[in-house]
């Protein structure tokens, strides 16, 4: 049988409104946020006990306590009032002090850092008219530009340099950080501008915001958006969409995503990369694809990295860029030695921090047919685990690797690391259920399986497994039921007819059929 790695779903991004444009000023907002929290609790505390200083009950204690403590006969109620005032304001100003210290620290890396500043796009009338304005637009490309980078986030760990969850080649559920938030607006603590401050460091530095401006022109028949990006070089060719039906909203929605894409290829290829590769493997997985509309999809990403890397050089990203082309060269088009070239100028170039990159190494590697190749895999998927001992996608790749190989012992060590870690996900049971089937427990594998296909009905490789070791114990209308099941899912998957086929017959599968 196939050892097909289990490819979840990517996960729908939550959908964000339209309003007003709000880029990067989530640190801002927050410590603005906490810093007037914090301030009203200390007025309220002052308050409270100024309010206890005036109070009658107050007054009538400290009488009371006169003639025990004859000191407290000199007690002025007004210079008490005074002391727990300015007490308070020099609390009120360690604090902010303190607070705002912090937000210009997290906003200091996103100095370093180009950001975008978006300016209104202006439009014709006829748009206006059913509902749009010149910020919204510019708002939604700004959330397009979001979606695009979360959609990313599924994709390829390379861009961060650090070890995540899973792989675009494994279970595609990775997760990290795309932005250090700037805070925009000009906030004002203790007479300081935070906004000014961030300017005078940028300026010093030498960096300017890019600034995104455009303007949209419609005719009968298509929108055409002419944006201007600061720092493009070279001249940003228009976009135009045709206005199908009459649906002008449709292409205005067009319009917008491939506006946030142009904006992505001029200011963060790297993060476009990523995301024009998702969009092909998913198109690619769609239920009928167009050949000629992937081999395009195949050209723009393959000329957009080459040109990228070509525009990159001396950049810091560069070598991100040669991990990228390492990926495509092998996931889409099959060149394995192009592929371990490219990994390796990005390990010459300092990629080379993380597990996660010597994985995906790995990855691009596995799927040659020659056996070099996969010997190469094995030292990558070694080294990843030296930096990552506990990295659970590389002891479940390292615990099918030697299991494909019939090295069981060395497959059933990993497996046994897994299992310390707890690793119960559905890649280690199946990896385990295998195992067992190879040292003839084919029953307990049987048992394992099933109860993946309960928790998970629709994983069709586990749905495969179990339905070729029902057929193998003569299980046969069991492995029918699950081979039907499977062409339900899968209408075109020969090997599934093929299984369906023997079971019917009530016929054992021939070991060479199930490779």
């Amino acid at each position: 049988m196939s050892s097909e790695k289990s490819d979840e779903n990517l996960e729908k991004p939550k959908e964000s409104g339209s309003g007003e444009v709000k880029f990067n000023m989530e640190t801002g907002e927050a410590f603005q946020k906490k810093v007037g929290k914090v301030n009203k609790t200390l007025d309220s505390i002052k308050n409270i006990l100024l309010f206890v200083v005036q109070s009658r009950a107050f007054k009538s204690t400290l009488n009371f306590l006169i003639p025990y403590f004859p000191n407290l006969e000199n007690l002025n109620l007004k210079t008490l009032e005074e002391q727990i005032t300015s007490i308070f304001v020099i609390l009120t100003r360690i604090i902010t002090v303190f607070m705002t210290t912090a937000l210009i620290y997290a906003s200091f890396t996103g100095i370093f850092d180009q950001s975008l500043v978006f300016e209104p796009i202006k439009m014709p009338e006829e748009l206006v008219k059913i509902g749009f304005n010149p910020s919204e637009i510019s708002s939604l490309i700004v959330e397009d530009i979001k979606l695009k980078k979360s959609l990313s986030q599924k994709g390829i760990d390379l861009v961060n340099n650090k070890s995540s969850s899973g792989s675009l080649k494994s279970r595609g559920n990775l997760e990290y950080d795309f932005e250090k938030s700037i805070a925009k607006e000009d906030i004002v603590i203790m007479g300081i501008s935070l906004n000014s401050v961030k300017q005078l460091i940028r300026n010093s530095l030498g960096k300017k915001d890019s600034s995104v401006a455009g303007s949209i022109v419609q005719s009968p028949t298509s929108l055409q958006m002419y944006l201007r990006i600061s720092n493009a070089k070279e001249f940003i060719h228009p976009i135009k969409v045709e206005i199908i039906n009459g649906d002008t909203i449709e292409a205005v929605n067009e319009i917008i995503s491939q506006a946030g894409l142009m904006v992505l290829k001029v200011n963060e290829p790297y993060i476009a990369s990523l995301y024009l590769m998702v969009e092909l493997q998913k198109y690619k997985s769609s239920d009928s694809p167009d050949a000629a509309k992937v081999t395009e999809k195949e050209n723009e990403l393959r000329d957009f990295i080459l040109r990228s890397i070509e525009r990159s050089k001396g950049k810091e990203y560069e070598k991100n860029l040669f991990a990228l082309k390492g990926m495509i060269s092998s996931q889409i088009f099959g060149d394995y030695a192009a592929a371990n070239e490219s990994f390796r100028k990005a390990e010459d170039m300092g990629l080379s921090g993380s597990s996660s990159f010597y994985l995906e190494w790995g990855y691009s590697l596995n799927d040659s047919e020659s056996s070099e190749d996969k010997d190469l895999a094995i030292e990558k998927f070694q080294k990843a685990l030296s930096i990552d001992p506990k990295n659970v996608d590389v002891l479940s790749e390292l615990a099918m690797e030697y299991l494909i190989r019939g090295d069981l012992d060395t497959s059933e060590e990993y497996l046994n690391k897994l299992e310390k870690l707890k690793s119960g996900n559905i890649y280690t049971r199946y990896i385990k259920a295998k195992l067992l089937d190879a040292r003839g427990n084919s029953n307990e594998a049987i048992e394992i399986l099933k109860t993946i296909v309960r928790e998970h009905p629709n994983l069709i490789h586990v749905k495969m497994e179990l339905a070729y070791l029902s057929n193998k114990q003569s299980l046969f209308d069991e492995a029918s039921s699950l081979y039907e099941e499977i062409l339900k899912l899968d209408p075109s998957n020969e090997e599934a007819k093929i299984g369906l086929d023997y079971s019917n017959k009530k016929t054992v599968i021939p070991t060479e059929s199930a490779q």
